[in-house]
């Protein structure tokens, strides 16, 4: 098991060259006019999360590096294939955000960080169905980026 942990790659070595690197700042957009707050119940609810393993995670020391890892760990132990995305973003805005609980109810940090992670190249895919325009026309599947790009379009 040691053998494993000093592989560089690993995730000791990960906060080993998180030690020597500045913070990079990350900016989130989950106020009322966000667009993670116009997504539909049912797109949150068919969305879902995929993540690289641990030995591909990016290098770099932000919030996004920091989430990325946790979803590679969430990867490597089978969570994410029976995770639902709002369980993610409660999770992941539990330990990097605001932990209250009134602000975990709709975890619109931890959207907010989901959609930040989709639209980063770390390795992280969220896709969800988007409602059709038609009422009678089918579902497609989009990743969350594209539809916060499509809803904070001005109307």
């Amino acid at each position: 098991m040691n053998d494993y942990l000093n592989v560089p790659g690993t995730i000791p070595a990960y906060f080993a060259r998180a030690d020597v690197r500045k913070m990079e700042e990350v900016q989130l957009d989950y106020s009322h006019g966000s667009p993670v707050r116009r997504l539909s119940m049912l797109e949150r609810a068919t969305a879902r999360v995929s993540a690289r393993s641990v030995l591909d995670c990016p290098q770099g020391y932000s919030l996004l590096h920091e989430a990325a890892l946790r979803l590679a760990v969430f990867e490597s132990r089978h969570i994410l294939e029976h995770a639902s995305a709002s369980w993610v973003a409660r999770t992941l805005q539990s330990v990097l955000g605001n932990a209250h609980p009134v602000a975990l109810r709709n975890a619109w940090q931890g959207w907010a960080i989901l959609a930040a992670l989709d639209r980063a190249d770390l390795g992280v895919e969220v896709w969800l169905s988007r409602e059709p325009d038609d009422p009678f026309g089918p579902w497609t599947r989009v990743r969350l980026s594209a539809r916060c790009d499509e809803l904070g379009a001005p109307r």
